[in-house]
Formats: structure tokens, C-alpha cells, sequence
């Protein structure tokens, strides 16, 4: 039966750790344009790949122009062609006019398209419009086998007309089916010897849409063996830093609107108070920065641009999300396209700019106009305030999660990621498994004394697990409430020396003894906890409230936990009375406490940051004949301040002052000064 579990146990395992399909997105450069690819891994080991332009309304198509001008002038051949073809085959069918009006429709599509192409005016979208009907014409004209008279047509000049037709037009419906397509290659194998020629012949299905002088530049084979190399490093780093979402740039340019109420609201309201702007922005560049659940701050700089797309300045307009953005739980992603970005002080834009009240239909926008071409007829708008100018976040971003079996946060490690139309998509990760718990070891140097109990060597691990991140309030204070739940664990003691309280005579319960013959202790709490030897507690945070213009916030938190002490004593009772035992008898006493937290914390610096803190804390103990002396004994205050400075990414420093006071007897009381470092405990393995 052995052997049977242990299939079944790594079966349940390896299903625990399942996920859904393995997505790799990016985005490589050709022909000087941007392409966005996706490749997959299924659950059932089959990969996919595919490639598509960025942004379809750069998609315009680039084909040589003499072999355009020699297309038109052999359609124009066929259409000449057709009354000759006609006499020539009199005696054996005539064409039917039917016939002869499907010829001159296959070749009139391919003239106005032919035409469209030459003038520059062919996009990606007007080739996908016209692809159903020109398959349709397609699929007339191959019935009608014209090329077997080229023979024929030959004897008068036309040698071979069909056939450079068929030839010429092939090569146009060649690239339309590169260019549009979106389907997914299938690989049953992730090799640099299956991955590479496809790649390759993707890229060259593109051809058409790279820029004339950036074509000969560039290399499909070598962009192919950069891609495969790229796929395949963050397929084996993925283990590490799981993905757990996409962020995607949604288009290049944004529609932005103008809120007249001046209030920063946090969604879109479809009313009078918000009106649409005449003019596009284009994105210049998008900033994101994660923490603790929530997009902290997000910087869309955007290009104000003219009727005919060109940017009115040179410099682009600031736009900020007013409070975090929650995106930790699976229903966040629902509410964030309705979030509202708002733009900043636009500073020198004010001298470039007027706002413009134009009249459209039933609508009022307001157009950007450039002071120098002020004129009389241009109803200014009054009190016009810039920065009340705002989108919807679904304008800016698209957020895909990434699905796995037992995930509930899907949240990305706090961060800081860039976005451009150049480099449109960013994956966002989990934390490495190296850094899933926080590991401090630290020293206390009132220990070093060696005549009190403070521990030489302390080691404290805890994780923060976020719960609700979303915040209510406005750009100068916001709050949250249950915003995380954070275990922690503390080994206190680790050395022998006053590693147990030692309990007297003058902790006996005398009244007990009396009355029963046995030993009862009587005990403070400071003594329990300054003796501890393990603690585990959790903390709850009940609110948090931000103050971003002061760098701080404010955090009141419920705490509950178990810690135990080493206890001994070498007292024994015989016949009713004390007498010294044999040897000494070792305890360990559990006792739970539970309290509450205030806390402040001031954050000016990524690099360094300090912790104000009050606790109360109420104890109880759990084991049998041993109890506190009472109830006034049982409740202690403490007072801390927690610095740390960071040495680098993996590193931290810190020191901790603590001064822990008993109630009523001012005189309990129990100082710690700590000095630690934060520990990286997985760091080797996970490399």
C-alpha cells in the first residue's frame, strides 16, 4: 500500500500547485513598429503562440511601388482583355455576361484596393473590412480557371496576364492574412529548433507593416532567437515570482472629459457636470506604483494633441489617481475602469492653452485652442479649472488576472512598473518565495549585562496578509479599515543563561498550602513576559488612516496571541510544609493575552522609516497551579519606537527601544533595546 499513497500524495500535490494555462505576454520591435505576442503552456503540456500589432491604427501597409503600378496596369489588361477572350472563344462558349460581370467585379475590388494602397491610405482596419468580400470574389474567379487562356491571349500580346494576375494578387492576399490574422500557432514542444521557424515566419507575415527604411534592417531570425530566449527565461524564473496579473495598455491615445463641478469624484457620472474634450491625449508614459494591495500611485503623463493629431506642446500633462486604487480580492478589477484620473497643476500649459465652449449637436465639449490663434469668435469658457480635466482608468488600462487554484489575493508584490506605447504590457508578480516571510534576528543589549533575561540571540518571523485595500477619502487623508491581518512568531530566548524565571517561596500561595498541602504559585505578568521563551501572536489592523503631506499614517490594531515562559523551582512540600527538593522542577507555562495596538508610522524614505507604538496588553494563564496574583496584576502597557534603515533590496537594519510598565505597580516594569537585521532565509535556495 506504500507505494500506492505516495503516487497518491504526489498526485494531490501536484495538484494543489496546479494553475491554469502558463502565459508568457511582451512586446518586441520590427520594422521600427511595436508587436505585442502571447505565448501559453496548457495544463496538458501544449504551447501556443501568436503575434499582433500594438496598436491597429498604426497599422498602415507599406508594399513597394512599382510592383503596385505593374499590379494596376495588368488589372487594367484583364478588363481590356475580356471582348477579345470573348470573340476568340466564340466558336467553342461564349462568355456569359454573368461571367464577364464577375470578372469585372474580382478586378474592380482589386483596383480600388490596389488604388487605396498606392495613394497610402490603406490601414489595418480597412484591410479587415475588406476581407469577406474579397475572399468571396476570390473563390468566383479561381472557378472561372481563366489563366488556361493564356495561350490564347498570348497570340495578341498579353502573354500570360492571368497568371501574373493570380500571381501578383497573391501576394497582396498573402499579406492581408499575415497582417490581420490572430490566430494561435500550436507547438507541441518549447525547443529553439520548433520555436524559431515559426517565429520567423510569423515576423515575416508582418513585413508589410514595418516602415520602408526600417525593413532592411531588420532580422526576423535573430528577433525569432531573441524571443525564444526571452519566453524561456521567464518560464524558468516563474516558479520564484509567480505572475499573477497583466497590466496592458488598453490604446495610444485617451478621451478625456472636463468636470465642472470640481469635485473629485471617483467614478465617471453621466450628467451635466462632465463634458467630453474635442481633443485626444496620446500617452507618453504610464507609472504604477503597488503597496500593500493597492495601486498607490499611478502616473499617466499624456500629449494634448490638434485635430490633425499632432501634439500642441511639447511637454505632456500629469494625470493621478486622487486615492489608492484596491486590486487585492477577485471583484476589484470590476470597479477600477470606473476609477477617475485627474490632471495635475499643468503649470506652462495654462500660457499655451484656452479652453473653447464649442457647440455640438446636443452636446457641449471644450476644445483646447493655442493662444496664438485667438480670435473673437471663441467663447472662452469661464472659470475653467485644468486640473478638474479627468478620464476613466478603463480608458488607460486593461488588469488580467492570472488564475491558480487556492489564490484569493491577487495582488502583486509592492512595486513600481512603466508602461509606453513601446512597451505596452508588464507582468506583475507575487513576492519571491525568499521573501514570503520576514525574518528579523536581533540582540537585545540590555542582555549583554548577562544579570537580566533579555535575550542575546531573538529571532522574529511574520507575514502581512492583506485583507480589504480599499480607501475612502480624499488626496490629502484616506482611511481603510481591516486592511491586513499579520502573524508573527518570536523566539525570545535561544541561550541558557536566565533562561527560567525561578520561582520562590515567595510565590507560593500560603492560604492554599495551608488549606490543601499543595504548591499553588502566585505570579505578575511582567514577569511572565520579560521570562518568555516563544510567542506567537496576531495582529489585526481595525483602521489605518494615510496623511500622504505629512508622510505618515495612523493605525489602530486588535492583537491576541499565546506566549510561553520556562518556569523552575526547587520547592517541595512534605507533611504540609516546604522543604527543598531533590532537584530542580521545570515548567513551561502558556498564557494568552490579547489587547490593542496604536501605532505611528512615518515613511519620508524608501530607504529608511520609524514606528511610534502603544500596546495593551490583558494576560491570562493557562496552566494549572500557577495563576496571576490578580486582577490588577494582569494588564501591561508598553511604549516602543521602531527604526530600520535599509542596506539594500535584501537587507534591513533596525533598532527597537521598548519600555514595558505592569499596573498598578509603576515599579514592574521591563526596558528593551534591540538591534537586529532582517534576514533573507531563503535567499540560497531560491536562487
Amino acid at each position: 500500500m506504500k507505494p500506492i499513497l505516495t503516487v497518491v500524495l504526489l498526485f494531490i500535490a501536484m495538484n494543489c500547485f496546479a494553475q491554469a494555462d502558463t502565459k508568457v505576454l511582451g512586446t518586441f520591435s520590427a520594422g521600427c513598429k511595436v508587436f505585442n505576442y502571447d505565448f501559453r503552456k496548457s495544463t496538458k503540456g501544449i504551447y501556443t503562440f501568436k503575434v499582433d500589432l500594438v496598436d491597429e491604427e498604426e497599422g498602415r501597409i507599406y508594399f513597394d511601388k512599382d510592383s503596385l503600378t505593374q499590379l494596376k496596369n495588368n488589372l487594367q489588361k484583364i478588363v481590356d482583355s475580356l471582348d477579345v477572350l470573348d470573340s476568340l472563344l466564340h466558336e467553342e462558349r461564349t462568355l456569359s455576361d454573368g461571367i464577364k460581370d464577375t470578372i469585372k467585379n474580382v478586378v474592380a475590388s482589386y483596383q480600388k484596393i490596389v488604388d487605396s494602397i498606392y495613394n497610402d491610405h490603406a490601414d489595418l482596419a480597412y484591410w479587415k473590412a475588406q476581407q469577406g468580400p474579397l475572399r468571396a470574389m476570390l473563390q468566383l474567379a479561381s472557378k472561372l480557371e481563366l489563366n488556361k487562356y493564356d495561350s490564347l491571349l498570348g497570340r495578341y500580346g498579353d502573354i500570360a496576364v492571368m497568371s501574373k494576375f493570380n500571381q501578383a494578387t497573391g501576394v497582396i492576399l498573402n499579406s492581408i492574412n499575415g497582417l490581420s490574422e490572430t490566430r494561435s500557432y500550436t507547438l507541441n514542444e518549447f525547443k529553439q529548433e520548433s520555436f524559431i521557424p515559426l517565429a520567423n515566419a510569423i515576423i515575416n507575415k508582418k513585413k508589410a507593416l514595418f516602415l520602408p527604411e526600417c525593413a532592411t534592417e531588420t532580422n526576423p531570425n535573430t528577433i525569432a532567437l531573441n524571443l525564444f530566449y526571452e519566453i524561456k527565461a521567464r518560464l524558468d524564473f516563474k516558479d520564484d515570482e509567480p505572475i499573477t496579473a497583466y497590466l496592458k495598455l488598453r490604446s495610444s491615445n485617451i478621451k478625456c472629459y472636463y468636470n465642472k463641478s470640481g469635485k473629485l469624484n471617483r467614478v465617471l457620472k453621466k450628467d451635466s457636470s462632465i463634458l467630453p474634450l474635442a481633443n485626444k491625449f496620446s500617452i507618453d508614459n504610464v507609472s504604477v506604483e503597488f503597496e500593500d494591495g493597492a495601486i498607490k500611485n499611478l502616473f499617466a503623463d499624456l500629449l494634448v494633441l490638434d485635430e490633425k493629431g499632432q501634439p500642441i506642446v511639447e511637454f505632456p500633462v500629469r494625470f493621478k489617481n486622487p486615492t489608492p486604487i484596491s486590486i487585492s480580492a477577485r471583484n476589484d478589477k470590476d470597479k477600477i475602469g470606473d476609477k477617475l484620473m485627474y490632471a495635475l497643476d499643468l503649470g506652462k500649459l495654462r500660457e499655451k492653452l484656452i479652453p473653447e465652449r464649442v457647440q455640438s449637436g446636443n452636446k457641449i465639449s471644450l476644445r483646447f485652442v493655442v493662444k496664438d490663434s485667438f480670435s473673437t469668435e471663441i467663447t472662452v469658457e469661464k472659470k475653467f479649472d485644468y486640473s478638474n480635466i479627468c478620464f476613466p482608468l478603463s480608458e488607460l488600462l486593461e488588469y488580467a488576472d492570472v488564475l491558480e487554484i487556492d489564490k484569493e489575493d491577487y495582488s502583486p508584490v509592492n512595486s513600481v512598473v512603466n508602461l509606453s506605447p513601446k512597451s505596452p504590457v508588464v507582468e506583475l508578480k507575487k513576492e519571491k518565495r525568499s521573501k514570503i516571510l520576514t525574518v528579523k534576528t536581533f540582540t537585545d543589549l540590555v542582555g549583554v549585562q548577562g544579570d537580566q533575561p533579555n535575550g542575546l540571540i531573538q529571532i522574529e518571523a511574520s507575514r502581512k496578509f492583506n485583507l480589504w485595500t480599499a480607501r475612502i477619502g480624499s488626496k490629502y487623508f484616506y482611511y481603510g479599515a481591516l486592511t491586513y491581518l499579520e502573524p508573527r512568531a518570536v523566539m525570545s530566548k535561544i541561550e541558557q543563561n536566565k533562561r527560567d524565571f525561578i520561582l520562590t517561596a515567595e510565590n507560593i500561595d500560603q492560604d492554599e498550602l495551608a488549606r490543601s498541602g499543595k504548591k499553588k504559585f502566585n505570579m505578575r505578568a511582567i514577569d511572565l513576559f520579560k521570562y518568555q521563551s516563544f510567542a506567537f501572536d496576531v495582529d489585526l489592523n481595525l483602521g489605518k488612516v494615510n496623511m500622504p503631506n505629512v508622510k505618515s499614517n495612523i493605525q489602530v490594531n486588535m492583537n491576541a496571541g499565546i506566549l510561553r515562559t520556562n518556569v523552575s523551582d526547587t520547592l517541595d512540600v512534605l507533611n504540609g510544609a516546604l522543604v527543598k527538593a531533590a532537584a530542580p522542577i521545570h515548567k513551561i507555562l502558556n498564557t494568552f493575552r490579547w489587547g490593542f495596538s496604536l501605532l505611528y508610522e512615518l515613511k519620508p524614505d524608501t530607504r529608511y522609516g520609524l514606528v511610534l507604538g502603544y500596546d495593551y496588553r490583558k494576560y491570562s494563564l493557562l496552566s494549572e497551579d500557577y495563576f496571576l496574583i490578580d486582577s490588577k496584576n494582569d494588564v501591561i502597557h508598553s511604549i516602543w519606537a521602531d527604526a530600520h534603515l535599509k542596506t539594500n533590496d535584501n537587507s534591513k537594519l533596525f533598532f527597537r527601544f521598548k519600555t514595558s510598565v505592569a499596573t498598578p505597580a509603576k515599579k514592574q516594569n521591563f526596558v528593551q533595546i534591540q538591534l537586529g537585521y532582517l534576514l533573507d532565509i531563503f535567499k540560497v535556495s531560491s536562487k
